[in-house]
């Protein structure tokens, strides 16, 4: 008797359990399917990130304007640094090895009439770039005599940090110029006549009578 019970619970439950797993089947094949036709219809892909590193770079080898004049070739491809350095753009990918490089072109010039005249060949120096790295677009050298370099940040910052903090102080009628690390007025107001824009109050005020005298 249990062995009919075990037999009559197998042909029951085997065909729930076949179709059980078919329906699966078909709703992973499905879900697949949906997700494929998606990405289809959207269109899209995955970029790679740029890498620093020389690649492949267009070169315009015409050395003149003059439309008579052509050149065999016109450009070509050297390696050139390029690529991503990060997402605050104060890097950018530079060559630190580079390989000097003297291209000849030819020239003719059209002299009309399907007559051409050869010329002699021009010299163009260019720069074939080896090995590249990221490096700061502001350098020590970019910086004033009031500023101190910082290469973690890759920028010019002002040494004279008081100044900067009086100028912050009367910021409705100045700013603080980070450029040249001075405080300028916000507003340079044309004065009318008999009156001279004073650049410590920031406004117009009478002209003295020792300028006029001077003047």
């Amino acid at each position: 008797m249990a062995k009919c019970v075990r037999v009559l619970c197998v042909l029951l439950v085997e065909p729930f359990l076949s179709f059980a797993l078919a329906s699966e089947d078909t709703t992973m094949s499905w879900t697949t399917e949906m997700k494929t036709k998606r990405q289809a219809e959207v269109g899209y892909t995955i970029p790679k990130p740029a890498e620093c590193e020389p690649e492949l770079s267009t070169v315009n080898l015409r050395q003149s304007e003059d439309l008579t004049l052509y050149y065999i070739p016109s450009c070509t491809r050297i390696p050139k640094c390029g690529g991503c350095c990060g997402n605050f753009g104060n890097k950018k990918c530079q060559p630190v090895e580079v390989e000097p490089l003297l291209l000849k072109v030819t020239v003719k010039k059209y002299l009309g009439k399907r007559k051409w005249k050869t010329l002699p060949p021009e010299f163009v120096k260019e720069e074939r770039h080896i090995k590249c790295e990221c490096g700061c677009i502001v350098k020590q050298s970019d910086c004033n005599p009031l500023q101190e370099y910082s290469s973690a940040e890759c920028q010019c910052k002002c040494t004279n940090r008081d100044e900067k903090q009086k100028c912050d102080a009367n910021n409705q009628t100045k700013r603080w110029d980070p450029t040249t690390c001075s405080c300028q007025c916000r507003n340079n107001m044309l004065c009318a006549s008999g009156f001279t824009f004073n650049n410590v109050t920031c406004s117009c005020e009478e002209e003295r009578l020792s300028l006029r005298r001077g003047s």
